[in-house]
């Protein structure tokens, strides 16, 4: 059976991001433009700079199932966010509500914000309780089970160390973005014609490696990548550029 918890990623939990640097607390959206996720990344942190993001979130009163093959009718009865683990060190979250809780319909909101010394890419994971029930063969079967979103990170710049070797005055281009098979790559601020390409994953994990003519409207194809964070990374011989993307 496919359980409440398991399907909050996909059709149940609705978050919107939305930078801010004025607010003390975040106050809930009156409304969000339909289920889904937008944008599927978060705003880049900076070394000793404070940094604050804003998570609307929304729980819907009805939907459905899968149970033993066949679609049944399921009620969310609230939606509470238990904690959110992975944040850089002087990071932390803070909710509209004490309990982090949404119930049925109701929109609710995080802010992460603090101020960190240590650069580095940090995935997050964000723990779900969901409460809710189910119809099956007539009867209201009630759940509540925990699930953890994976799909967010935070990446953290600093003035040294490995990002300082992004030059963002000549950027690489990708798109689209987000991308499903195909990713077009436009380095013509990269000196040689031919040039190689390497993909990384979320993890620093180098997943693809390819050779592109620059000039000639070069493009990779990423159909066999998992959907997640990628970054597409080139050389000149004396620095690399970067640049990030979605893979669907």
């Amino acid at each position: 059976m496919k359980t409440l918890a398991k399907i909050t990623f996909l059709i149940v939990t609705v978050i919107l991001f939305a930078n801010t640097k004025s607010i003390a607390q975040c106050t809930p959206a009156t409304t969000l433009n339909g289920y889904g996720i937008f944008p599927d990344t978060m705003a880049t942190a900076h070394v000793n700079i404070a940094y604050q993001q804003i998570m609307q979130f929304e729980s819907p009163i009805d939907t459905s199932i899968i149970y033993l093959g066949v679609t049944v009718q399921a009620k969310v009865d609230s939606i509470k966010i238990t904690g959110v683990i992975g944040m850089p060190s002087g990071f932390t979250y803070q909710c509209n509500k004490p309990n982090c809780k949404v119930n049925g319909g109701e929109i609710g909101c995080v802010m992460i914000s603090g101020t960190t010394t240590q650069a580095g890419l940090y995935p997050l994971n964000v723990i779900l309780l969901t409460n809710g029930r189910a119809k099956v063969f007539g009867n209201w079967i009630s759940q509540s089970q925990t699930d953890t979103n994976k799909h967010y990170s935070i990446l953290v710049k600093s003035p040294t160390g490995i990002f300082e070797i992004i030059d963002h005055s000549k950027p690489l281009k990708v798109y689209p973005n987000p991308a499903q098979n195909k990713l077009f790559v436009d380095a013509r601020s990269v000196s040689d014609a031919k040039a190689f390409v390497k993909i990384f994953d979320i993890n620093g994990k180098l997943v693809k490696t390819e050779q592109i003519d620059v000039y000639n409207n070069p493009s990779i194809e990423i159909g066999t990548l998992n959907s997640g964070i990628y970054f597409a990374e080139i050389n000149d011989g004396s620095k690399s550029f970067r640049a990030k993307f979605i893979k669907e």
